[in-house]
């Protein structure tokens, strides 16, 4: 396994100052966040396989300048306790608070596949908690970018389900959760089923708002990912790098 701890400002074309402040200077207000990046072992010896890549959105207890919290739930916990993945893992870390930043996120993802070989058919994306916010809006805004989404403990907006309909989508959240009512998934599920979707949503009985740990410990989640794919990612891949 390799863990690589980087800094998005690894990519030359963007500024190397990550600074985390309450209100973003309009020079840093559009640069990649920091992340952690997990790269298969088999990426080093197998130059002709291109990989899927899942980008993960943690919640609002790991919002700082400390990148190794993000490790504390989430695919990135599971990494540091010794697990493999088959996917290049990309788990930013936000850095002010008011919510995930659209803009920032998609040169997070540019910044962390620069050098790596990638599949664009198949860029997955979850979060938990505000990264579960996050999952939901980012899909929204980029309808055509991601083979699936898993949104844990969050909640959308029902205006953009329609726009997302088309996305394999598998939600998950407790049923007894007090921070983030489980109707913010709930919502989104009937949304999306009224406008001739067909999401999953796994909503557990006896789960407070930490749904996200037996969400991520579920096999099913990675291998229902990998299952997924994307005809319009890789037009859509290419406009971001153009952009």
């Amino acid at each position: 396994m390799r863990i690589l701890t980087l800094f998005a400002a690894a990519l030359s074309v963007f500024s190397a100052s990550c600074a985390a402040t309450s209100e973003p200077s309009r020079e840093t207000a559009n640069e990649p966040y920091r992340f952690l990046q997990y790269v298969p072992k088999n990426h080093a010896t197998d130059s002709t396989q291109h990989f899927p890549v899942l980008i993960f959105l943690h919640g609002s207890g790991e919002i700082g300048t400390e990148l190794e919290v993000v490790k504390n739930h989430g695919p990135p916990m599971l990494i540091a306790q010794g697990h493999d993945f088959p996917f290049i893992v990309i788990s930013p870390q936000l850095d002010e608070r008011g919510g995930w930043r659209i803009s920032r996120l998609e040169r997070t993802l540019l910044a962390a596949t620069n050098s790596l070989r990638i599949d664009p058919s198949r860029i997955y994306l979850t979060g938990l908690s505000l990264g579960g916010y996050g999952t939901w809006s980012w899909a929204a805004a980029r309808p055509k970018l991601f083979a699936a989404i898993a949104p844990v403990a969050g909640s959308g907006s029902v205006a953009t389900a329609c726009a997302i309909k088309h996305i394999p989508i598998w939600a998950f959240h407790g049923a007894r959760d007090d921070v983030v009512s489980a109707r913010g998934s709930s919502d989104m599920i009937g949304a999306l089923e009224r406008c001739g979707g067909h999401p999953r949503f796994t909503l557990y009985p006896n789960e407070g708002h930490w749904s996200w740990v037996p969400a991520y410990n579920d096999a099913a989640l990675y291998d229902w990912f990998l299952a997924q794919s994307n005809a319009e990612g890789f037009a859509e891949f290419e406009k971001l790098r153009r952009n």
